[in-house]
Order: C-alpha cells, then structure tokens, then sequence
C-alpha cells in the first residue's frame, strides 16, 4: 500500500483516487458505484464481484481465476487479460458512456447471481451433491431416504 500512495502522490491524483481499506458500510460504497473494476492478478471467486453484481453493477474485471463463472463477458460485465491496463480502461469508459448498456449489464449480472449464487441456489446445490453421494454409498435406501431439517430432527425428540 506505501507504494501505491506514493505513486498517486507522485502523479498528483491524490483528489482521483481514495484507498478505503477494511470498510463496513460496503452496501452504501456499492450505491455511488455506477461500474465496479477488479484488476487482480490471481482471485479465485471474490466475494467482492458477487456483491457488485448483486445489487445490479456491472463489473470489468481482468480474467483471472474462475472469475469468469460470474462475469460473463458482454453479459454481466467484460473480461479483459490480465495486465492490460488499456483493455481495463476501454471496457470502463464503455460503460460509462453509456448508461443503457451498463444498466443491462448490471440486470444480467443481477439475474445471474440470484439464479446461480444465491443463499437458496447454493443450499439447492449442496443438497444435490448430498444426496448423489448417498445415493452412490446406500443405492437401496436411496429411494426411500428422507433428509431432516434441524427442526424436523428436534420435533421427533418431543
């Protein structure tokens, strides 16, 4: 991070460019946002694009990790190769010159994680990936099995 300061410093963008650091108020910083970049060089499935796409913000990011499995490049966002800042800033003033395309972008992005990567669809998940184990260790009880909830599972103690 010195370094990084030091060089906004050195280039006089103090006033362009805020370092935020650990925040709590993330929903409030995503409503000024109108495009929301990630420029990392190694992520695997940041929990910061899934908040941008949630709340419908478009994102550019570099295509790194499986970034791609939320960021769907002219569907939710833009992909561009990793160190290519030119790249990086292209797709951004895309967006920004036009707020219709942002806005579809950030709708697309918004479907795509209450379908794919929400709390419901994930616990969905789990129990598919559950019950394919069992029912590959039990063949002969999977048929007749019956997954309990932990409210289930207390009412047969009562």
């Amino acid at each position: 991070r010195p370094k990084i300061e030091q060089q906004i410093a050195e280039l006089g963008l103090q006033h362009r460019f805020h370092l935020l650091g650990n925040r709590h108020d993330t929903p409030d910083l995503l409503a000024a946002l109108d495009v929301f970049s990630l420029c990392s060089l190694n992520e695997a499935n940041p929990v910061s694009i899934l908040e941008a796409l949630s709340t419908g913000i478009p994102v550019v990011s570099t295509n790194v990790g499986s970034i791609h499995e939320t960021v769907i490049d002219g569907q939710t966002g833009y992909l561009v190769p990793s160190e290519d800042a030119v790249a990086l800033a292209t797709r951004i003033s895309e967006l920004l010159r036009s707020p219709q395309l942002a806005q579809k972008l950030g709708q697309n992005g918004r479907e795509h994680i209450v379908h794919g990567w929400s709390l419901n669809s994930m616990v969905s998940g789990y129990e598919t990936l559950i019950e394919r184990i069992y029912s590959t260790k039990q063949p002969s009880h999977s048929a007749t099995r019956t997954i309990l909830s932990p409210a289930s599972s207390m009412d047969s103690r009562t």
